[in-house]
């Protein structure tokens, strides 16, 4: 016989040898003790516990299924550096006639003055009439990396005759981060004579047009002295990604489908400057506050993922449970509940076998002690001759010829 044998020689001597299989069950198999010595009532009881656990768990599994179709997304901020941030398209508006004059970039080696900024190559400036409002919105496609302005415009220089700014917000098309409206041409001599300057601009200064010249030639000289206000405007990148409706990604757990929301958080200061009827009544200067973006994501914090997590370790703290009632078959037969009314079988057979132990009340006590005695003395009336004995007189000599 060998030794792969044994396990089905086991399991048949369970199923049809009564006494080989009461041995098996106490000494070597203790999946068949727990069925002999376990009563009917606790076979019921572990029926309904387990049963109960289950229905536990199936509770909790459609709660987190609850979960997963009601969830709402929480936001998840984190920040990360760019070197390079597209600035938002500049608009800027004024009740009545913007007179804007365009500079060239620092860097360029053209010196010419540009009317309206309209044959500048590298932005453009479009007028457009809006609720008795002229309104110029200046837009480009530049890339500003941080830390390196050798071949990018560092600067936009624009003069302009306005009253008010109001940037706007939902433009992304300019990849400027640093705009600076002022009045002059970085190449304007303050010591050119009205004939150098009207050679110099040629076809921007008109036939008896002084109010050109005097704008550049005050502008030229005394910049600040000639400001009517001034505004400083910082703005910074955000970001917002959105999961779309219905994105099954998101609900399994995956990585989502997000919608990007770009949008830009504007700081402003105004600094008042003294004003002259004959001059430009604005400057205005745009910086990025930082090169940090910050980004707020969507994320479901109940996913098809997570919670089949949470219900397969539902399923092992349910069993350890049963286990710790009802015993283990295999590893641990005896659980708490099984001890118990294995403890109680054990003390009813040592009861039954006590000789003075009974359950009867006193007076069946009673009533039997009395029949005991009347049958007692019957025996002895009836047996035993009571009055021989009295007669008899037991002394040594008769005990020595009583025993001879």
């Amino acid at each position: 016989m060998t030794a792969s044998k044994l396990p089905e020689i086991i399991i048949a001597a369970c199923l049809t040898k009564p006494l080989i299989a009461k041995i098996f069950r106490i000494m070597v198999f203790p999946c068949c003790r727990n069925e002999i010595q376990a009563p009917k009532k606790f076979h019921y009881i572990r029926l309904i516990t387990a049963l109960s656990l289950i229905m536990l768990w199936s509770l909790y599994v459609a709660f987190l299924l609850n979960q997963i179709i009601t969830d709402k997304p929480v936001i998840q901020v984190s920040y990360v550096y760019e070197e390079r941030v597209e600035a938002p398209d500049i608009e800027l508006c004024a009740p009545t006639k913007l007179k804007t004059y365009c500079n060239l970039y620092p860097d360029d080696d053209i010196e010419d003055f540009v009317v309206d900024c309209k044959e500048h190559n590298k932005f453009t400036l479009e007028e457009k009439e809006n609720e008795n409002l002229s309104c110029y919105l200046i837009s480009g496609n530049h890339n500003i990396w941080f830390g390196n302005l050798t071949n990018t415009v560092s600067k936009i220089v624009i003069a302009y005759d306005f009253l008010n700014v109001i940037p706007n917000e939902n433009k992304t098309n300019i990849d400027i981060p640093v705009v600076e409206l002022r009045f002059i041409d970085p190449n304007y001599n303050p010591l050119w004579s009205k004939a150098e300057i009207r050679t110099k601009y040629v076809g921007i200064i008109m036939d008896n047009d002084i109010s050109v010249e005097n704008d550049i030639r005050i502008g030229g000289n005394t910049l600040i002295a000639l400001a009517n206000n001034t505004a400083r405007f910082t703005f910074r990148k955000q970001t917002y990604e959105s999961i779309p409706e219905g994105d099954s990604k998101s609900y399994i757990g995956l990585m989502a489908n997000y919608d990007e929301h770009v949008s830009y958080k504007f700081d402003k200061d105004n600094i008042p400057f003294s004003y002259y009827e004959t001059t430009i009544t604005g400057i205005i200067t745009i910086e990025v506050q930082t090169f940090v973006n910050e980004i707020q994501t969507e994320t479901r914090t109940r996913t098809i993922f997570n919670s089949f997590g949470l219900a397969v370790g539902t399923i092992g703290f349910i069993t350890g449970i049963y286990y710790y009632l009802f015993g283990d078959k295999k590893i641990r037969p005896w659980g708490l509940i099984h001890r118990k009314f294995i403890s109680q079988l054990k003390y009813k057979d040592v009861e039954s076998n006590l000789p003075l132990k009974t359950n009867l009340s006193t007076d069946e006590q009673i009533a039997i002690l009395a029949t005991r005695t009347r049958d007692l003395e019957r025996l002895v009336e009836n047996v035993v001759n009571t009055r021989t004995l009295n007669e008899l007189k037991i002394t040594p000599s008769t005990e020595d010829s009583l025993s001879t």
